[in-house]
């Protein structure tokens, strides 16, 4: 997380529960990054004033969240009446729900109109205020590459800088047992039936539903985090060849233009096919995943874009394609733990 619960607790303050910060944490972290492109999941700030401001950021945030969720539980718990401890009865607070609106209505009677109340009755109050934290709290704040984190043009204007990750999450305790799991595996996750109606038992609460929720999400952003890794890896390996072999390379380069060699047969460039996974027509590796698929779009489009001016239809066997989605599910399951 941006901001750990130590952070939470001690430096802003807050008083949620641990349990609490974790699901509202999470949920600040998505909207920020919603709002600012993104960029904290590769252009992380290093400055420690520009972290304190997103850390705050997410803390301020998460307990609005908070708010507006402890809000709409009581009011739905607020249907009638409610017998005070004098022994006089009080009307409760909700009148009216509309789900195609995403609003909710409140009588006088429960307590004092508040901005959190207002934003908890009205989706578009909420995302107005939401947006209003986030650009107070981060306006100015630049990334690692000095954009700012609310900068919302097309293209990133520094594409080609170093990436700079978010600091990882720090486990709150080791296991008491040694875990029987592979070098390999990165991500455990618990087991939830209660986010399916295929598998959730009947009588789940809506707090555990929210929980089941939450719980997937960061079980598939933990996944897609180090499936990105393993793009940027690619990435940063694309065509190794071309440059541990660039003598050779060239050689063949000379060769065919000048002698009418046969370049596809050459020695530089059946290395080159053999060495590398993502020229999948020549030399498809047997455990081809999406990532190498990935790695040959973006190959063919940029050779094509720089060279030519021009994208050569893209070819790629259906059966490959299939095994290529089958082995990426395979991947998945290697890198996971399923606990409980």
């Amino acid at each position: 997380m941006y901001a750990d619960y130590t952070y939470y607790q001690t430096e802003y303050g807050g008083k949620m529960s641990a349990d609490d910060y974790k699901r509202f944490g999470r949920r600040a972290e998505r909207r920020i990054d919603g709002i600012t492109g993104n960029k904290l999941q590769f252009a992380y700030p290093t400055d420690s004033r520009a972290v304190e401001a997103i850390k705050d950021c997410v803390c301020e945030l998460a307990d609005f969240l908070y708010q507006i969720d402890s809000y709409n539980n009581a009011a739905m718990e607020s249907m009638g009446t409610v017998a005070q401890a004098d022994g006089t009865v009080k009307g409760k607070v909700i009148t009216s729900i509309s789900s195609g609106s995403e609003s909710i209505g409140y009588s006088a009677a429960g307590s004092a109109s508040t901005a959190t109340m207002e934003a908890a009755k009205d989706k578009k109050v909420a995302d107005t205020m939401i947006y209003g934290m986030v650009r107070d709290g981060l306006g100015g704040v630049p990334d690692s590459n000095g954009v700012n984190l609310l900068y919302a043009g097309i293209p990133y204007p520094r594409r080609n800088a170093p990436i700079s990750r978010p600091p990882e999450d720090k486990p709150v305790e080791k296991p008491g047992e040694p875990e029987e799991i592979g070098d390999n595996i990165l991500i455990e996750i618990k087991k939830n039936p209660n986010g399916d109606t295929r598998t959730a038992p009947k009588g789940i609460t809506f707090e555990q539903f929210q929980e089941a929720n939450d719980m997937h999400i960061d079980d598939v952003k933990a996944v897609m985090y180090e499936l990105s890794k393993m793009v940027d890896n690619a990435g940063e390996n694309h065509d190794c060849t071309k440059k541990s072999q660039e003598r050779m390379f060239y050689h063949d380069f000379v060769d065919t233009q000048e002698n009418g060699a046969d370049f596809v047969n050459g020695e530089w460039y059946q290395l080159h096919v053999k060495a590398e996974r993502h020229h999948l027509l020549s030399n498809c590796p047997a455990d081809v995943n999406l990532i190498d698929v990935l790695e040959m779009i973006a190959d063919c489009t940029c050779a094509g874009l720089a060279r030519s001016g021009e994208i050569r239809d893209l070819e790629i066997d259906t059966d490959i394609l299939n095994q290529a989605v089958k082995n990426t599910a395979e991947l998945i399951k290697s890198m996971v733990a399923v606990k409980g």
